[in-house]
């Protein structure tokens, strides 16, 4: 394999034109990605079906909240925190409902 083209494709991300990146720019780069791969999750289910357990359900929002925190930081988890708290009351204010 010819070093150019370990250079282009697999030891750098490099543009070309460009002087190759320093390990700080990668580092650097590499630290502010913030995607997450839902496709390794283990989910069971999506927006279309229903949970077949609360084990079922809390398993998925764990995940689901460890991944958006993990991609957006602290604050994300501290939003996440307050919009469940307001998801808990709504349930609550639903189990009232339909016991009467």
């Amino acid at each position: 394999m010819k070093l150019k083209k370990l250079l282009e494709g697999y030891a750098w991300e490099r543009e070309p034109g460009k002087a190759l990146p320093t390990l700080k720019d990668v580092v650097k780069k590499h630290n502010t990605i913030n995607e997450v791969d839902y496709s390794t999750m283990k989910l069971k289910s999506n927006i279309d079906q229903k949970w077949d357990s609360t084990d079922t359900m809390m398993d998925d929002m764990r995940q689901w909240i460890g991944a958006s925190v993990q991609a957006s930081g602290a604050e994300m988890g501290k939003d996440l925190a307050d919009a469940l708290k307001l998801m808990m009351n709504f349930a609550e204010g639903e189990s009232k409902t339909a016991g009467r």
